[in-house]
């Protein structure tokens, strides 16, 4: 009888071992995935910003509702909104990753993707975090 208890009580044990690692990597998996996806929607706000630059000759007034009426999301994954600043020459937009705070390492790693009007290339800076 007591050899089955063991059997049970190692059984459980093991359970929970497992339940707490899956927890753990699950979680780890969750934040890259949101800080990969938070940079691909900053990477989509200045793509149409530069496309409308492009065709207009300038921003528009309003960039958050520009870009929220093409359905670009304005918020990150962590449900903080994008910073989106535009002046005559660029256009960055910014995510100060998951802890919603300037700096910090991993997935608070601030992401800024910009654009500049006399240069073809979008420019990435953050983490390279891929889930």
């Amino acid at each position: 009888m007591k050899q089955f208890a063991r059997v049970g009580l190692i059984s459980f044990m093991m359970l929970c071992a497992l339940t707490s690692a899956f927890l753990i990597v699950s979680r780890s998996v969750n934040g890259k995935y949101k800080y990969a996806v938070t940079r691909r929607a900053l990477e989509a706000v200045v793509k149409a910003l530069k496309t409308f630059h492009n065709q207009h000759g300038s921003f528009p007034e309003n960039p958050p509702a520009y870009i929220q009426v093409h359905g670009i999301p304005t918020r990150d994954e962590w449900g903080t909104p994008i910073r989106i600043c535009t002046d005559s020459n660029s256009v960055q937009a910014e995510s100060f990753g998951a802890d919603g705070k300037p700096g910090g390492q991993g997935e608070a790693t601030d992401l800024k993707v910009i654009w500049n009007v006399r240069d073809e290339a979008i420019h990435v800076s953050g983490a390279d975090i891929h889930p």
